[in-house]
């Protein structure tokens, strides 16, 4: 019903890939479905290729936690109707908040790193299991200059009154216009999160 032009993936098993790939692969094409070893990842993008076009894709592993599941998997993306470029990363953030400090540490410097290589707007969706009142999680959106599309955007759709540990933040330079927490049975049964959308 969305049909967005980029989502990012958390804790997909290579059965969930290959599933995935048969239901969605007539629209959507997948990055990010490895780590750097060749494993299996569980955390990825998949975009859709008529509106968007994939120019480069890397997953960067975290120092600490399970390696195929805490990482950054970004991608660099041109939109085909307007030609302007935008990076997208997913991540997932580990559960131990020792760990979860350094995770915000090391992605902040990698956003900072692309926002500096690239020129260009950088969304960031994920897993963070962190809620967004901590200090770690504010620091981590000061350092890198976003805002979180839960409260940026011009409207709001459904949306929890909570702290929550879901976040799509973005740099400057892109204007949050919609945002939503798509609460429906269907999502209810596919995992223990929601997807949240934003425009």
């Amino acid at each position: 019903y969305y049909l967005p032009d980029v989502v990012g993936l958390q804790e997909v098993s290579g059965s969930g890939w290959a599933l995935m790939e048969e239901e969605l692969g007539d629209i959507y094409e997948f990055a990010g479905q490895k780590t750097p070893n060749g494993e299996f990842s569980y955390t990825g993008l998949m975009y859709n290729r008529n509106t968007v076009e994939l120019l480069e894709q890397e997953n960067v592993l975290y120092s600490v936690g399970n390696q195929r599941i805490r990482l950054m998997s970004w991608g660099l993306f041109r939109h085909r109707e307007s030609g302007q470029q935008f990076i997208v990363m997913s991540t997932h953030w580990d559960i131990v908040r020792e760990n979860r400090e350094t995770d915000a540490i090391e992605m902040t410097a990698k956003v900072n790193e692309l926002a500096e290589q690239y020129g260009c707007p950088i969304v960031t969706t994920g897993d963070f299991n962190t809620l967004e009142s901590t200090p770690y999680f504010k620091k981590y959106l000061s350092d890198t200059a976003q805002t979180e599309a839960r409260y940026a955007a011009a409207e709001i759709g459904f949306a929890l009154d909570e702290d929550v540990i879901d976040h799509i933040t973005s740099t400057t330079g892109l204007e949050p216009l919609f945002f939503k927490l798509l609460q429906t049975p269907q999502t209810l049964a596919a995992s223990d999160h929601n997807p949240i959308w934003a425009d």
